[in-house]
């Protein structure tokens, strides 16, 4: 089995848009974190609710729904690590009730603003894949993918050593760059792998 993904494209991709990226990224931070502060110094003005006691455990929910929000395992775990121990549950608590609210945010971000920029999809997944969706060309690591495969299928009866005359060629989906290929690169491999 032989996995096929898009990372020639996405570090390419990368080092043209990197001040892009940076400053994007930089921006949801700020902005979360900017949130975060905002509740924090509500709750002290208005209290903590009926269920947090203390200042350290309302500002350990906080930051749960920080992390939860961006969706960081990372994150997750510094702020776990930075309150005590008696608090840890409730960056849990935070953590697991925004978390599906970023990945439903990303999911609607990826969906919505091609269609408020009025961007034609199939050109941009053209773009991005090397291929032609209206032809039927193969994105270039299919191609790439098949090419390698049939080169050592020929070192292999070159040695005399069997090996199974169809190999699956699959798709890992974790980019956006990916999911927006998704309908063409199905024609063109047997499986998805989606992480």
């Amino acid at each position: 089995m032989n996995g096929l993904g898009l990372m020639d494209l996405g570090e390419s991709n990368m080092k043209k848009n990197f001040k892009s990226y940076v400053l994007l990224g930089f921006i949801i931070i700020v902005a979360g974190g900017l949130a975060a502060l905002l509740c924090i110094y509500m709750g002290e003005a208005i209290g903590y609710g009926s269920s947090i006691e203390s200042q350290d455990g309302f500002v350990a929910m906080i930051v749960g729904l920080l992390s939860g929000s961006l969706t960081s395992t990372p994150a997750f775990s510094a702020a776990k690590d930075t309150v005590l121990p008696e608090y840890e549950s409730l960056v849990s608590v935070g953590h697991g009730i925004a978390y599906i609210f970023g990945v439903i945010g990303v999911v609607l971000f990826v969906q919505l603003v091609p269609k408020f920029m009025k961007a034609d999809m199939a050109v941009e997944r053209d773009k991005i894949a090397g291929g032609n969706a209206d032809t039927g060309e193969e994105p270039v690591e299919v191609k790439e993918t098949k090419k390698l495969i049939e080169s050592v299928k020929k070192e292999l009866d070159a040695e005399g050593l069997p090996y199974s005359d169809h190999v699956e060629i699959g798709v890992m989906i974790e980019t956006p760059a990916a999911a927006l290929q998704a309908r063409e690169l199905a024609e063109q491999v047997d499986f998805f792998s989606v992480g």
